[in-house]
């Protein structure tokens, strides 16, 4: 489904190179969800934002659903990118002109979808997330939970084949933090969709499949029981 290939990333700071990911290869099954953990800077935001074609490696080589993402033409990469990925930030990046409703329906609009559809789909994951009566709300009017909720139903709405998830808990209660993580365990469990999670949290990271640790932009395998001690403190 995804895999990188000795990718690396380096950047120029101050005439210095700088190393934010060094030659990283991983390789993800269809309908896996892994969580990737690892302090501020340590290159994990690099690695996802290589991961859903929005920055090329300085080498290596990204195999998405058989296509290797950096050879397409940019163009291209940026409609594969539409239509097989979806994001999930901490910041949930809503527009905050619109209601939730038409926040969520965003996405089908891009595409052209019938308005009708656009409206049923969206009105279907607001009611899943138990948001019907915030419909006609802007993002100001709701709290950092419902943001995040509707952002993820956006995400949801266009039926993504790998989710790309930025620190998702990060804002909220622990209440609205759970909903969020049941929600990608169950893309995962229900859908077979693959979810690629970047957090501080390693009570959320345990829930995923595998786990990796991220560290001076080495990726590496975390030891389960290693976990479960972190977690559990």
């Amino acid at each position: 489904m995804l895999e990188l290939i000795e990718v690396s990333k380096q950047y120029s700071r101050r005439n210095q190179p700088v190393d934010a990911l060094r030659s990283t290869s991983l390789k993800v099954d269809t309908g896996k969800f892994i969580a990737i953990v690892g302090p501020s800077g340590s290159g994990k935001t690099t690695l996802l934002s290589i991961l859903g074609g929005m920055l090329a490696p300085s080498s290596g080589e990204v195999k998405l659903l058989g296509e290797s993402l950096y050879q397409l033409d940019s163009s291209v990469r940026a409609k594969f990118r539409n239509e097989k990925i979806g994001f999930v930030f901490q910041n949930f990046n809503l527009v905050p002109w619109l209601t939730a409703l038409e926040n969520v329906q965003l996405p089908l609009s891009i595409f052209g979808s019938e308005a009708d559809v656009q409206q049923s789909r969206a009105m279907e994951l607001l009611e899943r997330f138990q948001l019907t009566d915030r419909a006609d709300h802007k993002p100001s009017e709701l709290s950092a939970g419902q943001q995040q909720r509707v952002a993820l139903a956006r995400t949801l709405i266009t039926t993504p084949k790998l989710i790309l998830a930025d620190e998702p808990t990060g804002n909220l209660d622990p209440e609205a933090k759970q909903l969020v993580l049941e929600t990608l365990v169950n893309c995962r469990e229900k859908s077979g969709q693959t979810v690629i999670l970047v957090t501080h949290d390693h009570s959320i990271a345990s829930s995923a499949d595998r786990v990796m640790t991220m560290k001076e932009g080495i990726l590496s395998e975390t030891s389960s029981s290693i976990l479960s001690v972190v977690a559990a403190g």
